[in-house]
């Protein structure tokens, strides 16, 4: 990874995830690669076909794979994650949330949560901007 900058310290990443694909398991390895220290996957109620993309990544140092038993939104599944780094990583200082999807580049994942901490401030992205003041 040398020239490849680094997740920092202390961040987590939360990734909602509903029924998901084999991009779930690529981005999530690609994060830890990154050095992401805490990767919390909320499966929102997929269905059971679904179980083996979550077993997969209860493997994964750096990973938690959380559970609702039934589909209750993506918002929900962000706050569960968000409730679970409030209650079990006390030094967590910030906290990126990330479509498992393949959408989000790591690249990109990681300069926002520089950004974020250099900032201290909460920085809302979206997927489709032309703007060229947008962090990419």
């Amino acid at each position: 990874m040398s020239g490849k900058k680094t997740m920092p310290p202390d961040v987590a990443v939360v990734i909602p995830s509903y029924e998901p694909s084999e991009y779930l398991l690529i981005t999530v390895r690609s994060l830890v690669e990154s050095g992401a220290e805490n990767v919390i996957v909320v499966n929102d109620g997929s269905d059971r076909k679904y179980n083996f993309f979550f077993e997969r990544l209860r493997d994964v140092p750096s990973v938690t794979v959380l559970r609702h038993p039934k589909n209750i939104g993506r918002g929900a599944a962000i706050k569960t994650g968000i409730k679970y780094c409030l209650d079990n990583v006390p030094s967590c200082r910030a906290i990126v949330t990330v479509d498992g999807d393949g959408h989000h580049r790591v690249k990109d994942v990681v300069a926002c949560a520089h950004k974020t901490v250099d900032s201290k401030s909460v920085i809302l992205g979206e997927r489709e901007n032309d703007d060229p003041t947008i962090l990419r």
